[in-house]
């Protein structure tokens, strides 16, 4: 200690010294230290303050995409919620229309409308039809073949009456008619009517004049000179004159001709007596030459089936007032005027030369139908209703 002692005293003024020298050095070097402090300290901060932000950073964008994938599933939880509820309400709608339908038409075929009782009514219907049809069918064939009968009758008579004013024709021994002509003999043109030479039509005529007149003179004679009457009628009867009756021969001897003109307007009126240029079917005036098919209503039958449907669609239409409702709500109205203006007026196209398109624009006509426009979109709305259904009749 005392070498330590007497050490420290010799080098205490070095020490004095050279403590006062290092304190100059100090602050002469104090204002660039503090400056290189200063510069340390802030690249030391701003690099602990870069760190913190950079970890400060990295936080927030964890947070950040953890909160919004967070919310990101959450939405697409309530988007599929939705979709999912929005797809089982239209199921539910659709399904409880089936059912609706189902056991509307089950409560109908049970306790209204018999399906198969009204197929049979219907079967009946069709049946009765057809037998009063057929029935129909034949008695116009059978009117068709008595018009037809009277037809010939009025004709044969008419011809018959024709023939009788031709008795002059007739052949006899010696000479030859014009209806029985050698010549027509020989090239086989000798005039048939129905189905007899009309030379033998002439001779049947003349027979049926003379019959009624043979046996007339035949009797008178009889009256006054029974062997005169017997000869007469044995020997000349034959070549008698063709007179129908006396007052025929009475209106020859009186007017020659003038018998022969008021028979032809005669038989000219018993022909258009018989042969009439209208007829009278089914309440209307048709010409005498069509036929019953032609005069007949083609579309009678094809109309009352129509009406019969109308009729059968109306009566199950008026048992289903009511349009069908859905499981969530009561029906809505129709979201669009039922009588529209289609069922007025033509159709006019909307297209408007000055702004060179089609626009909803409505016409005063139409405004007074309807003063909405046309949706351009169909929302929800029943699924049956019966205005709508009674439109389409």
């Amino acid at each position: 200690m005392a070498a330590l002692a007497k050490a420290l005293q010799v080098q205490v003024p070095e020490l004095i010294a050279e403590y006062f020298s290092k304190c100059r050095l100090v602050e002469e070097r104090r204002a660039l230290e503090s400056r290189a402090v200063v510069t340390i300290q802030a690249y030391a901060r701003g690099f602990i303050v870069r760190r913190r932000l950079q970890r400060l950073t990295r936080t927030v964008t964890t947070i950040q995409r953890h909160w919004r994938g967070y919310l990101g599933r959450l939405r697409g939880r309530l988007a599929l919620a939705a979709y999912n509820r929005a797809l089982r309400r239209a199921y539910f709608d659709a399904m409880a229309t089936v059912v609706q339908r189902w056991w509307r038409g089950f409560y109908s075929r049970k306790y209204i409308h018999d399906y198969y009782a009204r197929k049979r009514y219907l079967q009946a219907v069709r049946e009765r039809n057809n037998q009063a049809r057929a029935e129909l069918n034949l008695e116009a064939e059978r009117a068709i073949i008595m018009q037809r009968q009277e037809a010939e009758e009025r004709a044969r008579r008419l011809f018959a009456d024709k023939v009788a004013k031709l008795h002059h024709l007739v052949s006899t021994a010696t000479q030859p008619g014009i209806f029985n002509s050698p010549y027509s003999i020989a090239t086989g043109s000798l005039p048939v009517i129905m189905g007899l030479p009309l030379e033998d039509h002439l001779k049947g005529s003349m027979r049926a004049q003379l019959r009624p007149a043979a046996v007339q003179r035949q009797k008178a004679a009889a009256a006054t000179d029974p062997a005169r009457a017997g000869g007469a009628v044995a020997g000349g009867s034959g070549r008698l004159p063709p007179l129908r009756s006396t007052g025929r021969s009475e209106s020859v001897g009186r007017g020659g001709s003038a018998g022969g003109g008021s028979r032809g307007v005669a038989a000219a009126a018993a022909a258009a007596a018989m042969y009439p240029p209208t007829a009278e079917v089914a309440g209307r005036t048709v010409p005498a030459r069509h036929t019953l098919r032609q005069a007949a209503d083609f579309e009678a039958v094809h109309r009352a089936a129509l009406l019969e449907e109308k009729i059968h669609r109306g009566e199950m239409l008026s048992q289903h007032p009511q349009a069908f409702t859905t499981a969530l709500g009561a029906p809505k109205s129709p979201l669009f005027d039922l009588q529209s203006n289609r069922n007025l007026i033509p159709y006019n196209d909307p297209y408007d030369p000055v702004v060179n398109q089609r626009g909803p624009r409505f016409t005063p006509d139409q405004q007074r139908v309807s003063k909405t426009a046309f949706l351009r979109y169909i929302k929800r709305q029943p699924f049956y209703d019966e205005n709508i259904a009674a439109e389409a009749y």
